[in-house]
């Protein structure tokens, strides 16, 4: 009776929370690809569950980081690009005045 107790102790318990917590183990080291699952409608299998949906929404929510970051990146390239584009005509237009400013200075003087 004993032994049996046991053996069932660890299967219907032991054996799926050590599965859940390796699955929380990698999402705490950043690996959110190891997906855990139960067809358990216990306690354990809600845990299980919600473990999963956790780790769907945490990976749903990086992505969305990650693809803002690029949107951000993308931005702050073609505002770079611009304001090297304004400098540029900036100066040309600084060195027009100026030769004008010199010829008149000849005109005049």
């Amino acid at each position: 009776l004993g032994f049996g107790l046991l053996w069932m102790m660890r299967h219907w318990v032991a054996q799926p929370l050590a599965s859940l917590q390796r699955a929380v183990g990698a999402i705490a080291d950043g690996d959110l690809t190891q997906s855990v699952s139960s067809s358990r409608n216990d306690e354990i299998g809600s845990l299980i569950q919600d473990a999963e949906g956790m780790r769907q929404r945490l990976a749903a929510t990086i992505g969305t980081v990650r693809n803002s970051v690029d949107s951000i990146g993308t931005a702050s390239s073609e505002i770079a690009t611009g304001n090297l584009d304004l400098s540029q005509r900036t100066e040309q237009t600084a060195s027009s005045l100026q030769n004008a400013a010199s010829s008149m200075s000849e005109l005049t003087g």
